[in-house]
């Protein structure tokens, strides 16, 4: 109880003292510390690393290779592995997207990622050949949302292929 008050304490002196602002951070609960029994079992930790990885399957042109995601507590990496797909048309934007869907066969026989949360990543440096893409900025999302990566034409709106992505 005395450490709950010190806590209330300690958080409205902050307050005082870092004055007034347009932007207020949000409050978060504090539970009282909770004393555990000690055991002679080893502690289990978060794994330091964490990969994904997927072959793709083509949808409006040949695809081909491997998507690898490779997460750190630091960095989070896509490698695409002897990958090819075709150019598109000429100024098609090829772009990498990651979805929260995984590809699946439509109705009609088709290879889909019918999802509604898709986000774009990165402008597709080469059509063949592996390529590394530094994607720190998504740490947060990876790896427990993506469930496939897909090769999309920005211009005309087609998925090239996607890979679904399972754990290693």
């Amino acid at each position: 109880m005395k450490f709950v008050r010190l806590l209330a304490v300690g958080i409205i002196a902050t307050s005082s003292i870092s004055g007034c602002t347009t932007a207020t951070a949000p409050i978060k609960t504090v539970q009282s510390p909770t004393v555990e029994s000690v055991s002679s079992s080893p502690i289990a930790t978060a794994p330091l690393s964490k990969t994904l990885s997927g072959t793709f399957v083509s949808q409006a042109v040949p695809t081909s290779g491997e998507a690898i995601i490779t997460q750190t507590p630091d960095s989070l990496t896509l490698e695409l592995k002897d990958f090819s797909t075709s150019p598109g048309d000429d100024g098609d934007e090829l772009h990498l997207t990651a979805s929260t869907g995984a590809m699946t066969k439509n109705a009609d026989g088709y290879n889909v990622v019918n999802e509604p949360t898709i986000y774009m990543l990165e402008k597709l440096k080469s059509i063949t050949g592996t390529q590394s893409y530094n994607l720190s900025y998504m740490i947060d999302f990876f790896p427990e949302a993506a469930r496939s990566i897909t090769i999309y034409n920005n211009t005309t709106g087609e998925a090239f292929g996607s890979a679904n992505l399972l754990e290693k």
